[in-house]
């Protein structure tokens, strides 16, 4: 027992602090593939919220918005300690008026990029990704949207830490990045940490939590559309929380469902969702 205490207390502290200095890129964490092996993950997301953050925080009613979408991650182990990948989301929004209903689909950001390992040593490894996403495609375009209309170009740096609670290996992971955005959209901040605790060798618990923010106060933010703010074409601060149990079901496919909320944000959505997802090595 004083083992685990100690193992908790040092876990604690390392959470308080990565959280502080660092955020959210990747989705397979600051680790890289081995050369030759390769990662899928497949996602399945619904989103849907009646209420909105304003500009200063607060939360008010607002139209029905809901977003279902697949996203499938890809990514690849091009040499030692570089890895390439791809995500993209395929998108059916809705929007719900006490008159109208307003429908949209399509293809959102799509992104590549490239994650190069730094450091490596002992348990803790730090890991360098740029990004490029690139502008969505819908079937209107002029209507309201759920990602950068134009795209951008992201920096970030991921730390990995792991380590042994409950007798099995676990670690957590975080990020910081930079992003740029075009056609006058502000610039963002992004961060967030994930946690994985196996219970198991087939069940593991994963909390996260990112954040995302705007290099300007959104209360000095203009020409905002109340579509666009709910889906995220605008100008935004958003902290969302995740939880998610993840099931093994050999040693190259892993099952997992969770849910997640938005605890706070500016300009945006105050909304929650649920996913299912499919990951597969090979």
């Amino acid at each position: 027992m004083g083992k685990i205490a100690k193992n908790y207390k040092n876990l604690c502290f390392l959470t308080l602090l990565i959280l502080l200095i660092t955020p959210h890129f990747a989705q397979a964490g600051a680790w890289t593939q081995a050369i030759g092996k390769a990662q899928l993950i497949t996602t399945s997301n619904y989103y849907q919220t009646s209420q909105m953050f304003n500009a200063k925080g607060k939360k008010s009613r607002t139209d029905k918005f809901s977003k279902t979408s697949i996203s499938p991650y890809f990514e690849y182990g091009l040499y030692e300690g570089t890895t390439i990948g791809f995500s993209s989301e395929m998108q059916y929004l809705q929007s719900n008026t006490n008159s109208k209903t307003m429908q949209n689909y399509g293809i959102g950001n799509s992104a590549f990029f490239i994650r190069e390992r730094l450091i490596q040593k002992n348990n803790w490894v730090l890991s360098w990704q740029p990004e490029i996403k690139i502008p969505p495609y819908y079937k209107n375009n002029t209507q309201f949207i759920s990602a950068d209309g134009h795209g951008s170009l992201g920096s970030s740096l991921l730390v990995g830490y792991n380590f042994q609670l409950l007798g099995q290996t676990d670690y957590i992971s975080s990020y910081i990045g930079y992003v740029h955005r075009f056609a006058g959209l502000q610039d963002q901040l992004q961060t967030g940490a994930t946690l994985g605790i196996n219970i198991n060798n087939y069940w593991q618990i994963q909390p996260e939590i990112n954040a995302t923010f705007a290099t300007q106060d959104p209360l000095n933010f203009k020409n905002l559309t109340l579509n666009n703010n709910i889906a995220g074409n605008n100008n935004y601060n958003l902290t969302k929380a995740q939880i998610s149990a993840i099931y093994s079901i050999n040693n190259n496919s892993k099952i997992q469902m969770g849910g997640f909320t938005h605890i706070s944000g500016k300009n945006t959505g105050a909304g929650n969702g649920g996913l299912v997802a499919l990951w597969t090595n090979f």
